[in-house]
């Protein structure tokens, strides 16, 4: 059986840069860039399929409450 884990987001950052096309796919390319004892952080970029145009950044931190240390909340 595949474990499961409960993760919860703390802080969701959007900026839109520029506008894409209406109907057109996006591709997103995400990457961790740390992970510490109950946070991770994550940085990410969307932009328009094919022609590469950065439409829109953002950064996502999650509290991992299943992590090793005990938490205060």
């Amino acid at each position: 059986m595949t474990p499961c884990f409960v993760v919860h987001s703390v802080n969701i950052s959007t900026n839109y840069v520029s506008p894409g096309p209406g109907g057109t796919d996006v591709e997103v390319d995400a990457r961790v860039t740390k992970v510490g004892r109950t946070l991770a952080f994550m940085d990410v970029t969307l932009r328009t399929k094919g022609g590469g145009k950065v439409v829109a950044t953002g950064t996502h931190c999650k509290f991992l409450p299943n992590s090793q240390t005990s938490s205060k909340l």
